[in-house]
């Protein structure tokens, strides 16, 4: 694994509320993967197919506690061929490393027919809008 070590400390970024995390960061290749109990994302965030993504390259890094690892992947369905991260962290209590997400992340709109679009475009839009936030996780406002 090659190592690039930096120094551990925040410095200011442009804005108030950011902040650069300046740590340690181990560049991952493929053996290092091999080693690390993760499973890559199954389908692709760009075109929604299922996919074994090509592995590109990486990078894990501590703060604090946890342990975060993003990986680059490419999807190589012919027709989208996009480049995509892959963000996880490793729970040191249960011995787990979980995917977070990928990003970035291309929402499909569901397409209605002409009767229930002329009855309620409201639901249309409702309806993608909460499928939306579903696709994101974020299950607090996609309960509709």
């Amino acid at each position: 694994m090659q190592k690039t070590l930096t120094s551990n400390y925040r410095t200011q970024a442009p804005r108030k509320d950011w902040f650069y995390v300046k740590g340690k960061h181990d560049s991952l290749n493929a053996n290092d993967l091999r080693n690390l109990d993760l499973d890559l994302p199954d389908s692709c965030p760009m075109c929604r197919k299922a996919i074994n993504p090509e592995f590109l390259g990486g990078y894990e890094f501590k703060l604090y506690a946890s342990t975060y690892y993003k990986l680059i992947c490419a999807c190589p369905n012919a027709e989208c061929l996009e480049v995509f991260i892959a963000a996880y962290e490793e729970d040191h209590s249960f011995r787990e490393i979980r995917l977070q997400g990928c990003a970035p992340f291309r929402h499909n709109q569901e397409v209605f027919n002409d009767a229930v679009q002329s009855v309620s475009p409201d639901f249309v839009k409702i309806y993608n809008q909460a499928k939306h936030a579903e696709e994101r996780k974020l299950d607090t406002i996609s309960v509709v």
